[in-house]
């Protein structure tokens, strides 16, 4: 199944030239909760939308996100953790298979 991420102020041009490099998309813990999360939107990325589509082997943590937002929780099964300083991180593996956020 594929999945995207739009461009925003968390999913710039930088953020998606690296995530495509690296084969990374990585997250951290929202402003309700404690627990770093990868999150993104399921299905292909909309025509005429920048961000990147992208696939991955690790599925969605069971019973999170919405019919149209995938998330992938610290704790699901290879969901990896990378701590900078005192910041937690999710860390998912992925093939960008799309990336519209090039100039």
């Amino acid at each position: 199944m594929p999945y995207h991420r739009l461009e925003s102020p968390t999913q710039t041009r930088v953020d998606a030239q690296v995530q495509t490099t690296s084969g990374e998309l990585w997250g951290r813990a929202s402003s309700t909760s404690t627990l770093p999360s990868v999150k993104a939107y399921r299905n292909d990325l909309p025509d005429g939308a920048r961000g990147i589509e992208f696939e991955t082997a690790i599925a969605p943590t069971p019973g999170s996100g919405t019919p149209h937002e995938a998330r992938w929780y610290l704790g699901t099964n290879g969901v990896q953790h990378i701590q900078i300083g005192i910041v937690d991180y999710a860390v998912i593996p992925i093939s960008v298979t799309k990336n519209t956020q090039v100039p």
